[in-house]
């Protein structure tokens, strides 16, 4: 007769932790080229024991294998209890250490979300974000979206200026989905989140332009919308070399690592049992 060994209630908790603690320990670039200058956090819901620790860490574990590759990804957790979604990204114009480096850090600062039902996170270089509900085809949402404006102003002849940069890269990324843009001292960024096809990547980008010029003539404005994003500056604050868009859709994904977690919840389920 094989004999079972008793297996601690909190094994899975302790696993994960320390799980968590080893993947933090990654060297940090500055925070200027990775862009992990926090910018707005958002927690939401009530405690749902689907946001769990261990729930959150595997989701955010199997996002950071695809943030890693190709600079985004969606993923979905299912199991005995209710469903948890993701979605990170990072602007596209960062490096991949730079991105990879602000997605840990919009990672370790989500966490403080836990066990909430909905968190995101906008970082000056990524955004990161979970729920219980899909939402990866959102584009707008009136009661989240916010604009930031930054003093000081740039004076009575910057509204012009500051229009025709946000008008550039707007209408540039609703068709590809990123663009730049620099000239008579204004730059500016925009940047849909890779699920949205382009008919809900416009919208989000015209809302999201109509929100950055009401801070004309502070000298720099942000939009953070759940679609997209939408930056102007009077300093230069991307990078010249453009990645190419990886649109491949990962939403379909059964990763490994979701799986080791269903098998962890059994394995503590069956042991509890015995």
């Amino acid at each position: 007769m094989v004999q079972l060994f008793n297996v601690p209630e909190n094994l899975i908790t302790w696993f994960w932790l320390m799980l968590l603690s080893s993947s933090l320990l990654i060297p940090r670039a500055g925070c200027s080229g990775a862009g992990i200058r926090e910018t707005g956090l958002t927690c939401e819901g009530s405690e749902n024991p689907g946001t769990s620790a261990s729930n959150f860490m595997a989701i955010m574990d199997t996002l950071s294998f695809e943030v890693k590759e190709r600079g985004w990804g969606a993923q979905t957790l299912l199991g005995s209890g209710p469903p948890l979604y993701a979605l990170g990204q990072c602007r596209r114009d960062l490096r991949s250490a730079d991105c990879y480096t602000c997605f840990s850090e919009a990672r370790q600062v989500l966490s403080r979300c836990v066990p909430k039902t909905a968190g995101r996170i906008y970082l000056d270089g990524c955004f990161l974000r979970y729920d219980n509900y899909s939402f990866i085809r959102e584009s707008v949402d009136p009661a989240r979206d916010i604009g930031i404006c930054v003093t000081p102003t740039m004076g009575n002849d910057g509204a012009g200026r500051v229009a025709a940069r946000v008008s550039n890269v707007t209408k540039e990324a609703a068709e590809r989905g990123f663009a730049v843009d620099g000239g008579e001292g204004i730059f500016a960024l925009a940047q849909c989140w890779s699920t949205l096809n382009k008919g809900r990547c416009g919208i989000c980008l015209t809302e999201a332009a109509k929100k950055v010029l009401e801070c004309v003539p502070n000298n720099e404005g942000k939009s953070l919308f759940t679609g997209c994003i939408l930056r102007y500056s009077t300093r230069k604050f991307y990078n010249d070399d453009v990645a190419p868009p990886n649109t491949k859709d990962s939403t379909g994904n059964t990763p490994k690592f979701l799986f080791l977690l269903l098998l962890l919840q059994l394995f503590q389920k069956t042991m509890h049992d015995t």
